[in-house]
């Protein structure tokens, strides 16, 4: 595997991930694990004859744990490190791919722009 796009997605999981790379066929059997320190697991991968390519919906990160609510302490640990990604197409060899990471995304703020899509405001 070359690639995972995109290479992060939101905790709550729900997102389409493409993986591309050499070799990469459609098979009867095509499934990824994600694994992190605190567990792993497996979901179905589908093939996209057009691209060429794995498509996989990005499971939950809770569902790392069995579904159980985190701590937010290890919730923010398991963020700051990536999480292992790996492929099988027959359910005996797993072959790593690129790492991947659950991101949040936060609002720091919100702020009106008084000339939207005009001149430059000067420095302050």
């Amino acid at each position: 595997m070359e690639a995972i796009e995109p290479p992060y997605a939101q905790s709550e999981g729900g997102a389409s991930i493409n993986l591309t790379g050499k070799g990469i066929y459609d098979s009867a059997i095509k499934r990824l694990k994600f694994t992190c320190k605190k567990g792993s697991r497996e979901v179905t991968a589908d093939w996209d004859r057009k691209a060429k390519c794995l498509k996989c919906i990005i499971p939950p990160l809770s569902w790392l744990w069995g579904g159980d609510e985190i701590p937010e302490e290890e919730l923010e640990e398991i963020k700051a490190n990536p999480i292992d990604v790996e492929i099988t197409f027959n359910n005996q060899e797993w072959i790593k791919g690129p790492s991947f990471q659950y991101h949040d995304h936060k609002v720091a703020r919100i702020a009106f722009a008084h000339q939207y899509m005009g001149e430059t405001a000067e420095p302050e």
